[in-house]
């Protein structure tokens, strides 16, 4: 049975139809399709809220790749777009790019207070972000941030553009890098799977990338990239493709919230 991060919100079990906004956080574009694409699809057809916002445009793997003559402002447009194309396939009402270089992400004033402005502004009730422990700096450093921006949209006395604001929950999800990672949810995504895929051919540079330094030899095989992992979570559902969540445990942020206007 499909499992919906909306039931983690406070008396979800009596009102499972209330409609939930859900702010993506991650690193790098491509990560909205190939890590949580699926997830979103369910939550989009359940009539949920959806954003997605990259930390980063992404570039330097694509540049380095498949464009070494193209300017930054270039690949910035690109990936931008990309991730424009794919957010409307998978339901995503609004996807943004920050203009965080690509590998030097760190867990700065600057890059918290950007992400504070946004969950101010965009109120989300939950957010999924990187796991914190994540052997790739950007993705480390894009989770940690993410919840102590969480943190600091909610201190009302810290001035911002809008009104303080938090999510009440906040969920990292699965990959390959993220060390110590512990499922403790698996979204059955197998409805998901071909919108998933179509979203992931729209990120058409991300494709190439792939392709060339994996699967030059077999291209049609692109696809394993990510949804070998999503079997193989599958199988531990009980279902054919599944993505892993586990829940950011953030004391300090609910106490926080608590003081907050209702």
């Amino acid at each position: 049975m499909f499992e919906t991060l909306r039931q983690a919100l406070p008396g979800s079990d009596v009102a499972l139809e209330v409609k939930v906004r859900i702010l993506s956080v991650i690193a790098h574009p491509d990560y909205a399709v190939l890590n949580i694409g699926g997830t979103l699809i369910r939550h989009a057809e359940a009539g949920d809220d959806l954003f997605v916002v990259s930390v980063s445009p992404g570039e330097l793997g694509i540049g380095s790749v498949l464009y070494p003559a193209r300017s930054r402002p270039e690949l910035v447009r690109l990936r931008t777009a990309e991730l424009q194309a794919a957010a409307k396939i998978l339901g995503v009402r609004e996807a943004r790019v920050l203009d965080f270089e690509d590998t030097a992400i760190e867990n700065t004033a600057a890059l918290r207070g950007a992400l504070a402005d946004l969950i101010r502004e965009l109120k989300p009730d939950l957010l999924i972000a990187h796991w914190p422990q994540d052997a790739h700096p950007d993705l480390r450093h894009t989770g940690q941030a993410t919840l102590d921006a969480n943190l600091a949209a909610c201190l009302g006395y810290l001035k911002g553009k809008h009104p303080a604001h938090a999510a009440r929950k906040a969920y990292a999800f699965g990959m390959q890098s993220a060390l110590g990672f512990t499922p403790e949810l698996l979204v059955d995504i197998t409805s998901a799977v071909d919108r998933k895929v179509e979203a992931a051919n729209a990120m058409e540079s991300v494709h190439q990338e792939i392709v060339k330094l994996r699967y030059a030899h077999a291209p049609e095989r692109w696809t394993d990239f990510f949804l070998c992992q999503n079997m193989c979570w599958g199988q531990e559902a009980g279902v054919r493709y599944a993505e892993a969540f586990t829940l950011l445990k953030a004391p300090a942020t609910r106490r926080a919230i608590a003081a907050l206007p209702s």
